[in-house]
């Protein structure tokens, strides 16, 4: 009736037990024959620190041993006896990997995969209840449903809109406040001497924020924590990621990240808003917010139907990429690039129909965000504030382009990846060694970012007050883009500091000034230093528990990097028309966070929307593809390595290469969790409570042993059916007596399904009398009929493409004869990893913890 599965119980593909029948393992075997138990220890020899071997083994063994009395008992209790005795073999097999050290070192690094993230399927559920709705659907049907998804895009981009200018004009509003206040207590303590009054102050008005909005990420909503880029990325890639789109999660994101910017840390607010999109497009969705029990479906069930269509996984990934493009879009005032961002960076799968309406919400956010603030800065009706950041136009005599800037910019492009891979890699150990010390204590994620804040300030202030680097107000003044109240502190009448107009303001404001100002309106060396200090505190503040993103400080630092060479090329060069100190920044950003991100096509569209400037589109490709190539010779790209250092299953947009003489029979998982077309009630409850296995194939028929592969079979396949379902059946008693009866209980409909929809309940809360667990369950009009399956000898890669590219939590494999011999999810991919050591690729299979 059940079987086993071997390694570590996982969401996917590794029940403790499972099962179809046992009948087809010969019931003579004696777990405690003295050959078999010496076979069994030479096995676990033989196989050293391979843990799925070892529990397969093991697996059959009990599985075995339990034969003999399993026609005594009744199901629920058979299945649960022999769930307590196959634990205790597995807590064994524990132990011993604990005790290897080999296996220890890859569980305190990144070599293995988390065993707590789940899969999402975006594949269709299609059983006859789908299709019973879609033969009662007529063409307009079709078309109504059309007009409602194309609404939904519209409201996602505008509330995405709305929502972002409310964050830029928090943040304006609260920084301008801060550094107001700031400036004019240091310019009275001047006279009076009472600088160190000053200092504390700016010291406590950052550390206050900063430890706000750590203890709020840490203790509400870790999930909030970072930009939230790797997190969206994993999820349109087919990893769900716990409450990464939920409302508590958007709470505490808007809030932390105001905090975050208002106090001064080095992170930026463009990151956490791919994220706010993305959270926004699945609350519209799905119209449910399941934190303050809101269900459309529930409230308003004949009006808000439609929503039914929008309640799985491929609906909601769909408007999850619009909700990210749309961030992206009223960040920068990018829609082109914030649908590039959402291809290159985020979404998995993509067609031309999905093109068209991310571009849509991308479009509709940004033409919001662009209207309102132009209202705000009193220029009602007129469309001139493009996105929260915009770098500002360069005038027509500082786009001219020379032949020696192809030089300057290969130049940039090798310094920018050079410096990305040396950002990725101190961000990598540096990311080590908090999970070795730091994230085991709650409190000690909090320090942590109080003592970045109160480094960054005391660093800010020093820079401020020891570095003189006072220039005179009308080199300032011939930037376009120059303020009202030039920063004066610690310089004499008619001088301006220039250093401080980088500190004393937002990043996006110190990345225009940049951009904009005269040559020689900044010292080189004051340069340097600012970009070295920079450089450190946003590698230092890329990974601490507060909402930030790297998009705008990564761009700063590249733009300070860039100035200061374009500086550098002013002093050696002085009567060249040629050399823009500005042109250059521009250069030094896209250089810098390609190095970083390892993005190529979404950085330049978005570079050349917000600076208006199609001129240097030419110069920032060549730099953005040398930066990603140097940077690819030694660091894989930031967020990359951010998911790995999680442990997430991410399926990569290619297979390894030497993964390709792999086969099916190689990958799978075996034995398999299966039940019957008709089913009872008290197997179903006892399989589902001892395994967190989510999808389980349905066959009929014995599963035998197949002598001439060694490989067992469990019946012939017939469909698949969700763990999901199968709770949902049970929850409404689906059930009937007497499987000679003509009687069926009727259909339980799709609305049941839907409305359950993401957090189905649990096995727990399932309650059912010893009567009713000898009850029956048809499945036939509940599972999927139409499933992908693949032969035992299908290669690697043809397995890797239909789940990379149709986004499949499980395949099945069968033999010749449509048997079922096992079952391949998303970790049994990913743990075959390519990695390069002296140049010579090399396969690794890792373990699933």
């Amino acid at each position: 009736m059940v079987d086993f599965l071997d390694d570590d119980c996982d969401d996917d593909s590794r029940p403790l037990l499972c099962g179809n029948n046992l009948t087809h393992i010969n019931t003579n075997t004696n777990v405690h024959n003295y050959r078999e138990r010496k076979h069994i220890s030479t096995k676990m020899n033989q196989q050293g620190t391979d843990f799925s071997g070892t529990l397969n083994y093991l697996g059959q063994m009990s599985y075995r041993a339990v034969n003999d009395f399993k026609s005594y008992m009744n199901p629920r209790d058979y299945y649960s006896t022999v769930s307590e005795e196959f634990s205790e073999s597995r807590e064994s097999s524990f132990t011993m990997v604990e005790e290897n050290p080999r296996m220890m070192e890859a569980v305190n690094g990144s070599d293995f995969l988390s065993s707590k993230y789940e899969s999402l399927d975006y594949d269709v559920m299609e059983n006859e209840l789908y299709y019973e709705r879609e033969r009662t659907h007529g063409s307009l049907q079709h078309l109504y449903v059309s007009l409602v998804r194309w609404l939904l895009m519209l409201s996602i981009g505008c509330t995405v809109g709305l929502f972002a200018v409310g964050l830029d004009l928090a943040m304006t509003h609260m920084a301008e406040g801060k550094y107001e206040l700031i400036k004019n207590t240091i310019t009275r303590c001047l006279d009076y001497g009472c600088t160190c009054w000053a200092f504390l102050m700016w010291i406590t008005i950052d550390c206050s924020l900063i430890l706000f909005a750590a203890t709020l990420a840490v203790y509400a909503g870790p999930a909030a924590c970072g930009s939230g880029v790797p997190e969206i990325k994993c999820y349109l890639n087919g990893v769900k990621i716990p409450e990464v789109v939920r409302l508590k999660t958007l709470i505490v994101k808007s809030i932390g990240v105001i905090c975050v910017v208002v106090g001064g840390l080095a992170g930026g607010r463009e990151g956490p808003m791919i994220h706010i999109g993305s959270i926004i497009a699945a609350g519209i969705s799905q119209g449910r917010a399941n934190s303050v029990r809101f269900d459309i479906l529930k409230c308003f069930p004949k009006i808000a139907k439609v929503f039914e269509n929008f309640r799985n996984d491929k609906e909601k990934r769909d408007f999850v990429s619009a909700g990210a493009a749309a961030g992206v879009s009223a960040a920068f005032g990018a829609p082109i690039g914030g649908v590039l961002f959402s291809l290159e960076e985020g979404a998995s799968f993509w067609n031309q129909a999905l093109t068209w309406r991310i571009f849509f919400a991308s479009m509709s956010s940004a033409f919001v965000v662009t209207v309102i603030l132009s209202a705000v800065n009193d220029h009602l009706g007129a469309i001139t504030y493009q996105g929260l950041v915009n770098f500002g136009q360069f005038p027509y005599e500082n786009c001219h382009i020379d032949t020696w800037d192809i030089f300057t910019v290969i130049i940039l492009g090798i310094m920018g990846g050079l410096l990305g891979a040396l950002f990725n890699s101190l961000s990598f150990r540096l990311t080590l060694f908090r999970r070795k010390y730091l994230n085991r204590i709650r409190a000690c994620r909090i320090i942590e970012a109080v003592v970045v804040s109160l480094i960054s300030t005391t660093i800010s202030f020093s820079a401020v007050y020891f570095f003189s680097d006072c220039h005179s107000l009308r080199t300032y003044e011939e930037s376009k883009y120059a303020e009202h109240h030039p920063v004066q502190l610690f310089c004499a009448d008619g001088e301006y500091n220039a250093l401080a107009t980088l500190i004393f303001t937002t990043p996006e404001e110190s990345i225009k000034k940049l951009f904009h100002n005269p040559k020689l309106a900044y010292s080189c060396l004051h340069l340097v230093f600012f970009f070295v200090v920079y450089f450190m505190l946003t590698c230092w503040v890329f990974g601490l528990c507060v909402p930030a993103g790297l998009f705008v400080p990564a761009l700063l630092t590249g733009a300070t990097m860039g100035r200061s060479f374009g500086e550098g090329l002013h002093a050696l060069f002085p009567n060249s028309e040629w050399v823009v100190p500005g042109k250059y920044a521009v250069i030094g950003s896209a250089a810098f966070l390609g190095g970083v991100s390892h993005m190529t096509l979404s950085l330049t569209v978005i570079l050349i929307e917000t600076t208006g400037n199609t001129s240097y589109g030419l110069l920032i490709m060549v730099t953005v593809m040398i930066a990603k190539w140097i940077g690819s010779l030694f660091q894989e790209g930031i967020y990359e390595a951010s998911i790995k250092l999680k442990s997430i299953p991410l399926l990569s947009w290619e297979h390894p290469e030497t993964a390709t003489n792999l086969q099916a029979k190689d990958v799978m998982a075996s034995p398999v969790c299966t039940f019957q077309p008709v089913e009872q009630v008290g197997k179903i409850i006892a399989v589902l409570s001892h395994t967190n296995h989510n999808g389980f194939p349905v066959v009929e028929g014995q599963g035998n042993n197949n002598t001439h592969d060694d490989h067992f079979t469990y019946g012939q396949y017939r469909g698949f059916i969700n763990r999901s379902q199968l709770i949902i059946l049970l929850k409404h008693k689906v059930f009937f007596k007497d499987l000679r009866a003509p009687y069926r209980p009727p259909y339980l409909p799709l609305y049941y399904f839907k409305t359950e929809y993401p957090r189905f309940p649990s096995i727990d809360s399932i309650h059912t009398t010893v009567e009713e667990d000898s009850h029956f369950i048809d499945l036939h009009p509940y599972m999927n009929r139409g499933t992908y399956t693949v032969t035992i000898n299908a290669s690697y890669p043809r397995i890797f493409c239909l789940f990379r590219a149709l986004g499949l939590r499980h395949i099945v494999i069968v033999n010749e004869n449509n048997e079922v011999v096992g079952i391949v999810t998303r970790k049994d991919l990913g743990r075959f990893r390519e990695t390069k050591r002296c140049g010579k690729p090399k396969l690794e299979h890792l373990d699933i913890r």
